[in-house]
């Protein structure tokens, strides 16, 4: 990249005239150049590395090999450009692979040399805040250039162990907060090496070439993230925030919110059954953790649980349980299915009391978390039991009058708008388009789906009083 560049320009002679123009201040031009020329280097020592023999000693030496290694660790370490910071992984996942395919002990074991090296960075007690800029800058590629450099087919043993050893990492908050320290405006007191390994497991679990490998992990992952929301510093939080959001999206994809016919749910298609069949560890863990969250939100003046948002949110990401889940096709009843110690159910009450809660915000996404809870087979008499609910907290407090300002002798029946919008949103939910009641309609039994409407309606029917002017007019109208 040079400091100058010259435009050819030309007149009517067909005379060539050079017009030298300044692209940019030398300073940003020297720096640009730079962060290319790192690129290149990096890149450079990966084809290098890639295309001599495994174990042709003459071109590259151990010695050299050892040396590129340090090189590109220490560049992946000192610089904070994300596209530096990338080229020079695809150099060490180059050089790992050409290392860990050679009869050479001494060069075999280098790439776990390298991890050691990034532990050892990463647990550093003499970290600061400052050392938490950009995500973690290149330590995070650090960890995922030595799983990638693992041959696959086989038992990645260092992505095993790494794995192992952040998630442990990531669930210590450290001395500050076990000492029952809070959090300043200054950062004091965080635990560094834990935002640390959150950045790195978040760059782990997206990472698609290894996602069958870090499934493994799945379950302790959203466990640690999820205590991770009740940390009382903000790094650590934020940190927890974007490792959760790459699982999410691991397990249940990316949200199709821009096919109006999908509901917004997401294109893999995982359901409330296959998910827990696939993570039975966070069945007892997310239920319990949901039902603090709802006695949290139930007590007048309590803060929002900071587990509840990100629980029903993934939540509302699943699909309902397919019409051929919720039959006999492997020999057991529906009610066997549904006293399964594993079975989506056991969310629908405490997902329902969420639905009630003050926030706007929450109701709504409880209603969207409890379509995908219920079993087909159950659509009719989940309705009717959302609406009862809403009947048994019908108060009446007051008498209604005439124009005349007399009393009829009849009293209206009052409900706190919080509920009754929330229990419209769960009886929307079923009826929408990838909701139980549709996948039932798709499947053709049409009797469960009628069934369902006649539930539908005669709990309307007594909340009629709804369809009046009121904050939830336009949800009850729905």
């Amino acid at each position: 990249v040079g400091a100058t560049a010259s435009p050819s320009t030309f007149d009517d002679d067909d005379e060539e005239v050079q017009t030298v123009t300044n692209l940019a201040p030398d300073a940003q031009t020297i720096t640009t150049a730079c962060w290319l020329t790192m690129k290149e280097v990096s890149l450079l020592i990966g084809e290098l590395s890639r295309a001599v023999p495994g174990d042709d000693e003459t071109l590259l030496e151990p010695t050299s090999l050892k040396a590129c290694g340090e090189h590109l660790l220490h560049v992946l370490l000192s610089m904070k450009h994300n596209g530096a910071i990338e080229k020079t992984r695809v150099g060490l996942v180059c050089l790992g692979e050409r290392l860990l395919q050679s009869s050479n002990p001494a060069l075999s074991s280098l790439p776990a040399t390298w991890l050691e090296s990034l532990f050892k960075k990463l647990t550093s007690p003499e970290q600061g805040i400052k050392d938490l800029i950009r995500r973690s800058a290149g330590l995070p590629f650090g960890f995922t250039a030595v799983f990638l450099a693992e041959p696959a087919g086989v038992p990645r043993k260092l992505l095993h162990g790494a794995m192992a050893r952040l998630l442990d990492i990531a669930a210590d908050d450290g001395e500050h907060v076990r000492a029952g320290g809070v959090a300043e405006g200054t950062s004091e007191g965080v635990h560094v090496p834990q935002v640390h390994a959150f950045n790195a497991l978040r760059q782990a679990f997206s990472v698609t070439e290894i996602a069958t490998e870090t499934t493994a992990f799945v379950s302790r992952g959203v466990e640690v993230c999820v205590r991770g929301f009740k940390s009382p510093h903000w790094e650590v939080r934020n940190g927890a925030t974007l490792a959760y959001a790459s699982l999410v999206t691991k397990i249940c994809g990316y949200g199709n919110t821009h096919a109006p016919a999908a509901g917004g749910a997401s294109r893999r298609m995982v359901t409330g059954l296959e998910f827990f069949k696939r993570y039975p560890a966070l069945h007892p863990f997310l239920l319990a953790e949901l039902t603090d969250a709802a006695d949290a939100l139930e007590r007048p003046g309590s803060p929002v649980h900071p587990s509840l948002w990100p629980i029903l949110a993934m939540l509302s990401r699943l699909r309902p349980s397919k019409p051929m889940d919720a039959s006999t096709s492997d020999g057991t009843s529906a009610r066997t299915k549904s006293e399964d110690p594993l079975s989506p159910a056991a969310f629908v009450p405490v997902v329902r009391r969420c639905a009630r809660g003050r926030p706007a915000a929450i109701r709504a996404v409880a209603a969207r978390a409890l379509a995908p809870l219920i079993d087909p087979s159950d659509v009719a008499s989940a309705v009717r039991v959302t609406l009862r609910n809403l009947r048994e907290s019908i108060s009446f407090n007051r008498q209604d009058e005439d124009v005349d300002g007399g009393t009829l002798g009849g009293k209206v029946p009052s409900v706190g708008h919080n509920t009754a919008h929330g229990i419209m949103l769960c009886v929307k939910g079923v009826f929408a388009p990838e909701g139980p009641a549709t996948a039932l309609l798709r499947s053709g039994q049409c009797d469960e789906v009628v069934n369902a409407l006649a539930s539908a309606a005669a709990g309307l029917e007594n909340c009629a009083y709804l369809a009046t002017e009121s904050p939830v007019a336009s949800t009850a109208a729905e």
